[in-house]
């Protein structure tokens, strides 16, 4: 698992520095991280479930899910002319133990999506301040995303790499056609800034045709036309 990258740049600057933060997550090899250090993804979502089981007070033992730990940010976001015009948001929970399979996944709608004239770094190509319907409450911890934030597609970032080859992908074939997912979360506890001036790459993203083999990802504003699968590469802590 890698630390969650967060790009800390003031908007009238816009310089390009990549700065590695933290936000008390433990990786996968045990080390721990400061701030917002998720873990690596699989590349894919599951639908409910941990194969675990837990002992409550009473003594009695049976089938059971970790506490929220983690979650993941998935999306599907559909582009046409340039805008974001539909969406849907998967919040993938995990317990601690990131190896298991995911406790849950909570589903919200797109309400809105503003796109904003400046983003924290050149790397994000299109930035929006995103709002969605309020969590159903029916997978504990999703609400840990607040119904307000903001999202970026552009660049493919390094990093997001080693999730490729996790995904079953072969890395160096793919690339070249795929973007990186990044964001602001404000909250309780802000990961990424929480605001427009910074963000952090969690993710990566691409239509059907730009994980074809040879397909190339365009280097700036607007993104082709399309169906834009978002995958989780980190995970963002739940609070």
């Amino acid at each position: 698992m890698r630390q969650l990258l967060r790009i800390g740049l003031s908007i009238p600057a816009l310089t390009a520095a990549l700065i590695l933060i933290g936000c008390g997550a433990k990786n996968d090899d045990g080390a721990t991280a400061d701030t917002a250090s998720p873990s690596g993804a699989d590349g894919g979502t599951s639908d409910t479930g941990a194969d675990s089981t837990t002992a409550d007070d009473s003594g009695d033992t049976g089938p059971g899910l970790p506490a929220p730990y983690w979650y993941g940010l998935d999306a599907e976001v559909s582009l046409t002319d340039g805008a974001l015009v539909d969406a849907t948001f998967r919040v993938r929970v995990s317990g601690q133990d990131t190896s298991l399979p995911v406790n849950c996944v909570g589903e919200r709608a797109l309400e809105s999506a503003a796109l904003l004239d400046i983003a924290p770094d050149p790397m994000i190509y299109q930035w929006w301040r995103i709002e969605t319907a309020p969590d159903d409450g029916t997978c504990e911890g999703a609400d840990a995303l607040p119904t307000s934030f903001y999202l970026g597609l552009g660049e493919l970032h390094i990093d997001v790499l080693p999730a490729l080859t996790r995904a079953g992908l072969d890395a160096d074939a793919v690339a070249p056609g795929l973007y990186s997912a990044y964001a602001s979360i404000p909250g309780g506890e802000a990961f990424c800034g929480g605001d427009t001036s910074d963000a952090c790459v969690f993710g990566y993203a691409g239509t059907p045709t730009d994980f074809d083999e040879g397909a190339k990802a365009v280097t700036n504003a607007p993104l082709p036309d399309g169906l834009y699968g978002v995958t989780a590469a980190f995970y963002f802590p739940v609070e």
